[in-house]
């Protein structure tokens, strides 16, 4: 809030108010004309800094995977923050997907809204194993392992990895772990 002061019978801001007080929620500079009652002229003057408009790190757009979380943070020192989601502080930890901004105010009763951060969440890959032939063979024997095709690559538990198949000679306990195009989630 700015003040022209008292003792004046008029008021005329850069602003085109023509109140004793003015309420300014933007940096700039601002005047103001002020007459008393025998017709005498003051003004004055006064620069508010201008504030600089909010960053979320990590600035781009997010892919999270299903169940994951990640950070958000602005960096807003002396200031009054108010995330999209109701959240009032520094940072915040999502894992809903949404479009998550920012709005601060200073101590000059400034605001400012950030550019806003689109958060995806991935599906969970869930993929199914089938045995092609019985599980149960004698020595010397075996049985096809595979799962569906359309992951960017793919871990078997024995080592093996980078195709849909496997080949088992050996008893024992075997998984696949499968990979999403952008190799982020498993």
């Amino acid at each position: 809030t700015l003040d022209a002061g008292e003792g004046f019978v008029s008021y005329n801001w850069s602003t085109g108010d023509t109140t004793r007080t003015i309420t300014v929620r933007r940096g700039g500079y601002y005047t103001v004309r002020a007459q008393n009652g025998t017709g005498c002229e003051r003004s004055g003057w006064v620069a508010i800094p201008a504030m600089n408009k909010p960053v979320i790190w990590p600035r781009d757009s997010v892919l999270l995977c299903q169940g994951y979380k990640i950070e958000l943070s602005v960096n807003a020192e002396e200031s009054t923050i108010e995330w999209s989601n109701g959240a009032r502080t520094q940072s915040i930890h999502v894992g809903d997907p949404g479009v998550y901004a920012v709005t601060v105010t200073d101590k000059f009763g400034c605001t400012q809204t950030s550019d806003s951060v689109r958060v995806r969440v991935l599906p969970s890959l869930q993929p199914v194993l089938l045995a092609r032939g019985n599980v149960e063979f004698c020595k010397g024997g075996s049985v096809l392992l595979e799962t569906e095709t359309g992951y960017s690559a793919y871990r078997w538990s024995h080592g093996r990895s980078n195709t849909e198949r496997l080949l088992v000679t050996e008893s024992g306990e075997y998984y696949v772990t499968v990979f999403d195009a952008s190799d982020s989630c498993s």
